[in-house]
């Protein structure tokens, strides 16, 4: 094997073996234009491109951390363009984490195609291994949420490895089958127990992962339509890593120049606040209209399953308001979620505060932030906080 080929297979190897691009692989799960409505006591509108999830890794030595993917730009392969989801750890400043170039189906929530990944790592070159990689496939590749339940859906790529800035590639093959194993299935996570979901599984053959030899790939993956993948655990190799869910936040453009904010979070267990603002919307920054009303919604739920079929109330803090003021509102008991209706029917008792509310007497000019906060007690039980909030943009005449 020549000098070139072994750093392309030495990329190849670091490609495949990074945690984040294993972590990773769950995001050609997600698809989805994304459905929404204007009404905040609805569900959870469908995934879209805006989300940006937070998890917690395992890893092989039982230790965990907290990572982050979002979408970071665009990509282009071919003639088509494709979404850049890079996973990084959680507060690291360096340029190392490993993405995917996957791009949704415009015309269906269900798919999403693939067309490669790539990695950059600021202590790879220590371990002498190249610093960064890119994997291009020669034909993209479509996964499918609705494919018949049951039933292998084969593949079969081929990738382009690059190493660096070199021109040089080398092609690589992969092969294997992924399988829509069950639909509306609930599984447990950091947020508590979800509903709803598609579990996929993935069985393939990934040369060069460790070592030169072909190794096994399996994998489960677990998708929700409102928040993308919650969970993702590997069979082989690796048994017992994994990822879990820890936070979920997007928007979406609602028309007619209103639009949405939503998240889902954990307070509790070293998490002392959940907040929540409209600085999150699409333009960022002091976007809200003070002379329209915005609609506040927050739900609250004990993660675990047992507490939270309790009547038992969480001791938080709520708050509904503006950067200079709150709006009145009171925590309520409900027995259904309006933002996870998947869950009716298990039980659970739910802990609603809402407020629909203008800021016309606020001082200043136009163009003013709604939020949503919970403060707790980090040390005590977790608690699930969900919640969203409508608003009109405020448009200068």
């Amino acid at each position: 094997m020549s000098h070139s080929l072994d750093a392309h297979v030495a990329a190849f190897r670091h490609l495949f073996t990074r945690r984040e691009v294993l972590a990773s692989l769950a995001v050609v799960a997600v698809a989805g234009c994304g459905t929404s409505s204007t009404e905040v006591k609805a569900p959870l509108p469908d995934w879209n491109a805006s989300i940006a999830n937070g998890y917690y890794r395992i890893l092989p030595d039982g230790t965990t951390a907290r990572y982050v993917t979002h979408r970071v730009g665009v990509q282009a392969v071919g003639a088509s363009t494709y979404g850049r989801y890079r996973m990084v750890r959680a507060g690291n400043v360096a340029e190392t984490g490993a993405e995917l170039w996957i791009e949704p189906d415009p015309e269906t929530s269900t798919k999403v195609t693939i067309a490669g990944g790539a990695y950059s790592s600021e202590t790879a070159p220590t371990l002498g291994l190249p610093g960064a990689g890119t994997a291009t496939l020669d034909a993209p590749f479509t996964v499918d949420l609705a494919a018949p339940v049951g039933t292998p859906q084969p593949f079969a790529v081929t990738a382009q490895v690059a190493i660096g800035s070199k021109p040089e590639t080398v092609p690589v093959a992969a092969s294997g089958n992924y399988t829509v194993a069950e639909t509306d299935v609930t599984v447990e996570t950091s947020t508590g127990v979800i509903g709803g979901c598609t579990r996929l599984t993935v069985d393939a053959t990934v040369p060069l992962l460790f070592g030169d030899a072909p190794a096994p790939l399996r994998a489960q993956i677990w998708v929700s339509k409102s928040m993308g993948v919650v969970k993702a655990q590997l069979d082989e190799p690796l048994a017992g890593f994994g990822m879990g869910i820890l936070e979920s936040r997007g928007w979406h453009d609602l028309g007619d120049d209103y639009a949405s904010v939503e998240a889902v979070g954990v307070v509790g267990s070293g998490e002392p606040r959940f907040e929540l603002s409209t600085t999150e919307g699409g333009a960022g920054g002091l976007e809200a209209d003070k002379e329209t009303h915005a609609a506040l919604l927050v739900e609250m739920r004990w993660v675990d399953d047992a507490t939270a079929k309790t009547t038992a109330q969480p001791y938080a803090a709520v708050e509904l308001g503006t950067l200079l003021g709150y709006f009145p509102s009171q925590v309520v008991q409900s027995s259904a979620s309006f933002l996870h209706p998947d869950e009716a029917g298990k039980g659970y008792v739910y802990w609603i505060a809402y407020a629909n509310e203008a800021a016309k007497n606020e001082p200043g000019t136009n163009g003013i932030a709604y939020h949503t906060k919970v403060d707790y007690d980090a040390s005590l039980s977790p608690v699930r906080v969900s919640s969203r909030i409508i608003y009109k943009r405020y448009r200068e005449v």
